[in-house]
């Protein structure tokens, strides 16, 4: 089943631009632009557990080129314990966001954004971000949620840490039904707590390529790179690669709705498709204005 959406939500780009040809040119918003809010809504189930994580996220617009952005997340980990058959849930109470960014229309069809973050850990025990036999709860579902994105956005669940986030990218209107976006996003996760002797750096980089009727109505796919230049996760690989095709209806203004499956394509998460491999469900729900 999960291959077959995954197959039917690749098609939609190709979809989107045979059933929108013709369209007239009209407004654009960028994502980076205007007032939003909404809910993310991440699901990830394998055989011994269900990560599920919500985040109320945002962006409000203080002065002409202006924006204050938050995130705040949370979770439910519902898990068992490899040979026994009961199974446990707990509640996760995440890492509240607050950032700040400038976004502005740099020509008729190029839109620019940078900005940054700061993320301060709920959760600050001075251990490493291990699995701990002696403290599944806390340890098992932090790792999960953090792996649930194929290690992007780990500033949401990861414990023990300050962390300090950039973000800068375009937006390209390439044709009236046709957009490119590109983010690049540098982290600094600051250990904290005792003992506090390692500070870990992470790379984003994320392509987005998106087909869209003059209707709000398209869809497209998402291609996302970690470098994990340390190694907060005690993973050897130092590169994590997922691609994400998503179902997408966005309008000018009013309620947005977004659908994909994230799917991890090599080592240590990958091939997403495989047994208790990362192969997620990504929802956003919302209001633009």
């Amino acid at each position: 089943m999960l291959r077959s959406l995954l197959t039917a939500a690749a098609l939609l780009l190709p979809l989107a631009l045979a059933t929108s040809a013709g369209a007239q040119e009209g407004a654009w918003i960028p994502k980076a632009q205007g007032n939003r809010i909404g809910v993310d809504i991440d699901l990830w189930p394998t055989d011994n557990a269900n990560t599920v994580g919500f985040g109320i996220v945002g962006q409000f617009r203080i002065a002409r080129s202006a924006y204050i952005d938050f995130d705040v997340p949370w979770a439910v980990w519902d898990y068992r314990v490899p040979g026994l058959r009961d199974r446990n849930s707990t509640f996760v109470f995440g890492n509240p966001t607050v950032g700040a960014h400038w976004a502005d229309t740099v020509s008729d069809r190029v839109s620019a954004h940078a900005g940054g973050s700061l993320t301060v850990s709920t959760r600050i025990s001075g251990d490493r971000f291990i699995i701990d036999p002696d403290d599944i709860e806390h340890y098992g579902a932090r790792a999960s949620l953090t792996y649930s994105r194929a290690f992007a956005d780990v500033h949401r669940f990861m414990p023990d840490r300050v962390l300090l986030r950039g973000k800068g990218g375009i937006e390209v209107r390439l044709a009236s039904i046709a957009y490119y976006r590109l983010d690049i996003v540098p982290v600094l996760a600051i250990a904290v707590g005792e003992p506090a002797n390692q500070t870990d750096f992470i790379l984003e980089v994320h392509n987005e390529f998106e087909a869209r009727s003059r209707k709000g109505i398209g869809g497209g796919v998402r291609l996302q790179t970690v470098f994990l230049a340390t190694d907060p996760f005690n993973d050897r690989d130092a590169f994590q690669a997922a691609i994400e095709p998503y179902f997408a209806y966005e309008p000018l203004r009013g309620f947005y709705a977004r659908l994909g499956i994230l799917v991890a394509l090599d080592e240590p998460l990958g091939f997403g498709l495989n047994e208790n491999r990362l192969a997620s469900f990504r929802v956003s729900l919302g209001g633009k204005w």
